[in-house]
């Protein structure tokens, strides 16, 4: 974002553009996310939309913002609720099964626009919270704080390789088949040795 909003009305329009790209990314498509037609879509003004998002990577970064806040808050309310890894998984896996069953367009076209709308930093620090809070989960398994670390690892950047491959594919059902077997699979990787 260029800049942050100073007033209660600036937040009301940045959430009105923001609003309305997700709209358009969804409904239209990826292709149809530009500066000018959001603008138009939200009753705004190009100069107005450029006060605060310079591009449509901007507006991509405030989506983007938006859906790891989502994420975060799913992951936490899972860990607070959950006993296991399994429950975990299930739990976010579900969530995420049905946030790509409201809005599969928004989530297909972020996938693609990661780089361009310079995210990364924001999704390796939201994933960083995820391995730590899954290592608390394993640890209370009593499994030693190495290898509970590195299974928090693999489990945490295989859910995000597995969200990402169900984006693509568009099949929220699938996702949700694939991470109950996912699910299934971690079982054996904490399993007491």
């Amino acid at each position: 974002m260029r800049k942050q909003p100073r007033t209660s009305a600036g937040s009301t329009i940045v959430d009105a553009i923001v609003d309305t790209a997700e709209r358009v990314l969804e409904r239209e498509g990826l292709a149809a996310l530009t500066t000018n037609h959001v603008a138009e879509q939200a009753g705004v003004s190009i100069g107005t939309l450029y006060q605060y998002f310079p591009n449509k990577f901007a507006l991509a970064a405030a989506i983007f913002d938006r859906q790891l806040v989502q994420y975060e808050a799913a992951f936490a309310a899972a860990v607070a609720t959950s006993r296991s890894p399994y429950e975990i998984i299930t739990a976010i896996g579900g969530g995420l099964a049905e946030a790509l069953a409201a809005k599969p367009n928004i989530h297909r076209s972020l996938r693609y626009l990661r780089s361009a709308a310079e995210v990364h930093e924001r999704i390796d620090a939201m994933l960083d919270k995820m391995i730590a809070g899954m290592t608390t989960v394993l640890e209370a398994q009593s499994i030693p704080t190495e290898r509970a670390s590195d299974l928090a690892f693999v489990l945490v950047h295989g859910a995000d390789g597995i969200a990402n491959a169900i984006a693509n594919s568009a099949d929220p059902e699938r996702g949700r088949r694939v991470t109950k077997l996912f699910a299934e699979m971690a079982l054996l990787f904490y399993a007491p040795r």
